[in-house]
Formats: C-alpha cells, structure tokens, sequence
C-alpha cells in the first residue's frame, strides 16, 4: 500500500482523499516532460519515444509520486551539500535569488529614506526590495576592466544614511572585496552579496558567498549551477543566524 502523505497531495491513502492543492500528475505527464526536454521528429524519434513510453508505464506501476515537489529530502541534500562545499552553516533554498535577496534586505530592517549603495551594472532584482520600502539607491560606478563595482567609488558614496552595500560579482567575476569589507566595517554597514552568477567563483581563497554578511546564488535556468528552471540559495555569515526563526 502506498505510504500516506499529505493530504494536499493526494499521493497515497489519506483521510481526505482529495488534492486540495494543485493537481496530481501521472505517468503521461512525465513523458510530456520528456518530450518537452527531448524533442524530435520523424520515425526514429517516434519509435524511440514509444520505446521509453512503455517503460515510464512500467516504472508508474511500481512507484508513487512524491508527497511534495518543492520541499523534502533532495532539498535538504541540496542545502547540505551547498554547506559542505561553502563551509557555511545556514544555505537555505529559495525560490530564487530575488528571494535570497529580500531575507537579507528584511535583516537589515531597511526603512523609507535608507540608502542602498549597488553597482551601476546590475539586474532589477538587486534594487526590487530597496525600492519597493522607499529607499534611495546610490549607484557607484564601476571598475572599466571587470564591470565590477569600484570600492573607491563606494567609498565616496557612503553617507551617515547608508544601510547596506550590494556588490555584485558580474559574471561571475568576483568584486575586490576585501576593500568594501573594510568600508562596511568602519562604517557599521551590511554587505549582501549578489553572487546571483557566481557559485563556485573564489576570491583570495574565500569562496564567494561566504565574504560579505549575506550572499544569495541563482539556479535559474541559464546559471552555471541550476535547478531544473529556478531556485537559488541564500547563505549568512552571521553567527547563529535564523536559529530563533
């Protein structure tokens, strides 16, 4: 017998034998993921795709969908195995990095009238939050060789009104980082990484994501590490982080 599960999930035998959320999917649904990843024609395309067909009916006959898609074990591998490679204590996965973003930014407690220094390259997920509360973004120019963010630049940008630096490592090109991290030190700012390209980039023997006080990493689909579409990790530095959450 199937092992029950959540019953949102309708996956096995339940108490409340209907999907309350989402609908259940089946063996034709795999193999219209199959097709979509692994497209073709003609008639060598078409016997192959029916060769694995009778297979996948076979594989549904045995097995059961799992009790959810988005949360479980192979999350939890997955922000185990970030950990083992960052040497960080708290990956956690997101729906993407815009998320990993918005945790950090919540941390810092950003208020109408904060300013948020960011590169004058980047996305419009690294300046989604800050704007959205109100804040000022001060953009600091960039280095012309890397299209990194310049720390001198930054360094004359920073005003008693200035909450949180975001460097972001373009390409995956790390930012000097070690002349931002002083800054942010003097001044008593946060630094969020926005290593959105940048998972397995090292600067000075530190791995990226593991400099500044929070990183985020994106796994979306175009990113050299992904997730079958989106996702991301959000990683801190800061001690004993979230164990209160």
């Amino acid at each position: 017998m199937a092992k029950a599960t959540d019953f949102r999930y309708n996956t096995g035998d339940n108490k409340v034998p209907w999907a309350a959320v989402g609908e259940n999917y089946n063996a034709a649904d795999l193999m219209e993921v199959i097709s979509f990843l692994m497209q073709g024609e003609g008639p060598e395309y078409e016997q192959a795709i029916n060769a694995v067909w009778e297979q996948v009916k076979k594989l549904d006959a045995v097995s059961t969908p799992p009790g959810k898609l988005t949360t479980g074990k192979h999350v939890e591998a997955a922000e185990e195995a970030c950990n083992e490679y960052l040497g960080t204590t708290t990956s956690t996965f997101v729906t993407n990095c815009t998320s990993g973003f918005e945790i950090a930014y919540k941390y810092a407690g950003l208020k109408e009238g904060d300013e948020v220094i960011v590169p004058a390259i980047t996305f419009v997920a690294t300046m989604a939050y800050p704007l959205a509360v109100g804040d000022k973004l001060v953009f600091a120019d960039v280095d012309a060789r890397t299209l990194n963010m310049d720390p001198a630049d930054v360094a004359r940008k920073i005003t008693p009104k200035t909450k949180m630096i975001v460097p972001v490592h373009i390409g995956g090109y790390p930012v000097d980082m070690e002349p931002i991290m002083k800054l942010a030190k003097e001044h008593d700012i946060l630094v969020l990484e926005d290593a959105a390209h940048a998972f397995g980039a090292v600067y000075k023997g530190k791995k990226i994501g593991t400099i500044g006080d929070f990183a985020a990493f994106s796994f979306h689909e175009v990113k050299n590490i992904t997730s079958f579409g989106e996702g991301g990790i959000a990683t801190t530095t800061i001690p004993g982080f979230g164990n209160d959450m």
